[in-house]
């Protein structure tokens, strides 16, 4: 523990110098990472937010294993702990997949995966994104509640409990949240939804819309590359905080 503190504290030490340095410019691929060195008295005040692509590396897998009548749900975070209960008693078809799952081609044997977020930003969401894995997910309200009736769990769930602590933290921090992806997620407020989502929703159309959605991102996240590395010598991407994301900080420090 004394080595990982160690480690935390040079890293914020060579952080804190890189920014004085006109040469060096900054990149953070999720929203909350820009927060998070404010939480740690540093403020970064130019830089660029470009997110993963979601190429993923793809595993074999057993192709006769078809389940397009299920969801499926990865247990990571005690997520199968918490879901199966309920998924049984509502009668939904459903799958428990465990952390070496194969990766988003595994998933496009099922209709969907419902998913509870356990970190403000994972790979796997822009993964399943590119790959077309329609993904159903409990709204804020929900979400708190279910970490609420879950205490033994908030450890393994706990930046996401940070984000949501935050004054508008969850749309700003919490990348399932976010405005630029609100219309490719399924979200549900009560699981007694649940059925009626899984039955009705045109899980194909939604498909192809996450595939679209991700040939257009992919453009726009290399437009930003390209500003980054002065290919485009435009800056129309560039982030500039005019004061520090968290009240910890002064713009003067």
């Amino acid at each position: 523990m004394v080595f990982q503190n160690l480690k935390k504290k040079n890293y914020y030490k060579t952080i804190s110098k890189a920014k004085k340095r006109k040469n060096i410019i900054f990149v953070e691929n999720n929203p909350f990472e820009m927060y998070y060195l404010c939480d740690k008295n540093i403020f970064i005040q130019n830089y660029y937010l470009i997110r993963p692509i979601g190429l993923a590396p793809i595993s074999k897998i057993n192709k006769k294993e078809i389940f397009h009548n299920k969801v499926a749900v990865i247990n990571n975070r005690n997520q199968g702990e918490i879901l199966s209960p309920i998924l049984k008693k509502l009668n939904i078809s459903f799958n428990i997949l465990q952390s070496k799952y194969g990766g988003p081609l595994t998933l496009t044997n099922y209709k969907a995966i419902i998913h509870i977020p356990y970190q403000v930003s994972v790979m796997k969401m822009m993964e399943n994104l590119r790959y077309g894995i329609p993904m159903i997910i409990p709204s804020e309200r929900l979400l708190r509640e279910i970490l609420d009736n879950n205490k033994n769990i908030v450890i393994n769930y706990s930046w996401v409990k940070f984000a949501l602590n935050i004054k508008n933290g969850t749309k700003k921090y919490i990348e399932f949240y976010n405005d630029e992806f609100k219309e490719i997620f399924i979200y549900f407020d009560n699981f007694v939804e649940l059925p009626n989502i899984i039955e009705n929703t045109n899980f194909t159309d939604l498909s192809l819309k996450e595939k679209e959605f991700m040939k257009n991102y992919e453009k726009k996240m290399l437009k930003i590359w390209s500003e980054v590395l002065d290919i485009l010598p435009k800056k129309e991407s560039l982030i500039s905080d005019k004061k520090p994301l968290c009240n910890k900080i002064s713009i003067n420090d």
